[in-house]
């Protein structure tokens, strides 16, 4: 059943990532390399289910014990998965990043008229303007399609965001009890 989970967030990770792609070759949207500005806060909330894919992971490569000590450490304020000295952007996991991190820069929100407006953070929307291109967001991914999407997915485990960090932990404990507690005979 954790299998089954794991491979259908995995495939609106997937979709969602063509769907960015094209926006952000047509748009032009870029993230500065190494940036990792909106990986600071400690504000960030997902919810268990987006955590699945890399709990996981982690759980299968023996990952699961040392991250999970991590995350109890109660100084662990921002996302333990931040490493700001990596090239890359800073995430350890970033194929299995949740939706937020996936999302923010390059998708929209809509207003009560279902006007879209960019999610993102201030140096690209600065940037945006400074250039003053204009980009059309028609193509952009739509925040709350994809949070029903997850909430289709699994609606007790995609209902409630937590702090970052909250979210992985108890997406480790779910895939651990759901993994190595089964019935005989039942497949995960």
């Amino acid at each position: 059943m954790v299998k089954k989970k794991v491979v259908a967030v995995q495939q609106v990770y997937r979709e969602l990532e063509r769907k960015i792609n094209s926006f952000a070759k047509g748009s032009g949207i870029v993230c500065r390399s190494g940036c990792s500005a909106c990986c600071l806060s400690k504000n960030i909330e997902a919810t268990v289910l987006e955590f699945l894919p890399l709990a996981y992971r982690l759980l299968k490569e023996g990952n699961y014990d040392s991250v999970l000590s991590k995350l109890e450490n109660p100084e662990v304020g921002i996302c333990l998965l931040y490493q700001p000295l990596r090239s890359e952007g800073g995430c350890l996991m970033y194929e299995d990043r949740p939706l937020i991190c996936r999302l923010f820069g390059f998708s929209v929100k809509l207003d009560k008229h279902g006007e879209r407006a960019l999610v993102s953070c201030r140096i690209i929307k600065e940037e945006l303007e400074s250039s003053h291109r204009a980009t059309s967001l028609s193509r952009a991914p739509v925040v709350s399609d994809y949070h029903m999407k997850l909430y289709s997915v699994d609606p007790w485990l995609a209902a409630v965001r937590y702090p970052v960090n909250i979210a992985m932990g108890k997406a480790l404990e779910y895939v651990y009890l759901h993994t190595q507690f089964r019935s005989p005979g039942k497949a995960c």
